[in-house]
């Protein structure tokens, strides 16, 4: 559950139960139910976040350390194929006595 408390686990079902009411046409009734249930969990959850200690407020980082070092590998195997095209490249234009590479020699 996020934030480990149960207001957040309810409102994850009652807010899409709330729209998809509305969105068929159900009646007025569930559908003032379903608002006035929302807003309760909103009021709880906001009331209780209020109190929450930061460090808990923060969540977990490792999620975005888990991005960063995934960008990194990204960029790391973007370079080393770099590398090798250009490797290949010169090898190739060595071999046909075409490219720059071949009219320096």
């Amino acid at each position: 559950m996020c934030y480990g408390k149960p207001e957040s686990g309810l409102l994850f079902f009652v807010v899409p139960a709330m729209c998809l009411t509305h969105l068929f046409g159900a009646g007025e009734v569930i559908e003032s139910g379903l608002v006035g249930l929302t807003g309760v969990l909103l009021a709880v959850f906001a009331t209780r976040k209020w109190t929450q200690p930061i460090k808990d407020d923060i969540g977990d980082k490792s999620v975005f350390m888990y991005d960063h070092v995934l960008m990194g590998d990204i960029a790391g195997q973007c370079a080393s194929i770099l590398l090798y095209a250009t490797q290949v490249s010169s090898t190739i234009a060595r071999a046909t006595g075409t490219g720059a590479a071949a009219t320096s020699t």
